[in-house]
């Protein structure tokens, strides 16, 4: 069975690669923040491959955190290229119970994906997030190695390489850690923390509560 695993540098996609046995794969296809995505992964030792696509008329390096059709875009390049049984991409409890969510991130969004890749294939392809049931909190919580977690990097507009602290990504990454007792030596910006304390009622629960323990701890 050949299982290809989607990764990035961040905590969810490194964890994943940590878990789970397959070929990773990164894909350059123009993003603003690639070269320090593939910087983390050698830093983090992770062996992958990787698939460059020229994309240079959509200007990605635009901050957002939502890019139209990028996973099921993602998951047709490596079903062409390596013909796999089982696509992995971690998404977790986080990035879909909630309204303003990316529309390609969830279960029944995974299984989508999973017939359209199937029925194009000629065969059962299977896209799975391993971590559907988990916040990205918990998923540092139960992991054994939580310092090398500080080698992940998760920022859409860095700056000189460094995170910016201003973006989705950065908050979501330095409220895991340092829910977890893991300080990251990241300031988060007072405009990306009113984001999120203004919208945080549109969230589960469980993200609620990490996200204001977080907030008092400051």
């Amino acid at each position: 069975m050949t299982k290809i695993l989607l990764v990035s540098s961040g905590i969810d996609s490194y964890i994943m690669s940590q878990e789970i046995i397959g070929t990773n794969v990164y894909i350059d296809f123009g993003q603003g923040y690639a070269e320090e995505e593939k910087e983390a992964l050698n830093d983090l030792n992770i062996p992958f491959d990787l698939i460059t696509i020229n994309s240079s008329y959509y200007d990605y390096d635009k901050p957002s955190s939502f890019i139209p059709g990028r996973n099921l875009m993602l998951a047709s390049v490596v079903n062409t290229v390596y013909e796999p049984d089982e696509i992995y991409m971690a998404c977790l409890k986080d990035d879909y119970s909630h309204p303003g969510r990316a529309l390609d991130q969830g279960i029944e969004e995974y299984q989508n994906m999973s017939e359209i890749l199937s029925k194009q294939s000629g065969k059962q392809v299977k896209v799975i997030s391993p971590y559907f049931d988990k916040t990205k909190y918990e998923l540092v919580r139960d992991f054994g190695n939580k310092k090398e977690l500080l080698k992940t990097f998760s920022c859409y507009t860095p700056i000189n390489g460094k995170p910016c602290g201003d973006c989705d990504a950065c908050f979501r990454r330095v409220v895991a850690l340092e829910s977890n007792g893991i300080k990251t030596g990241i300031e988060i910006s007072e405009r990306i923390k009113n984001s999120y304390m203004r919208d945080l009622h549109n969230y589960n629960k469980d993200y609620i509560k990490q996200v204001i323990e977080w907030y008092l701890d400051l």
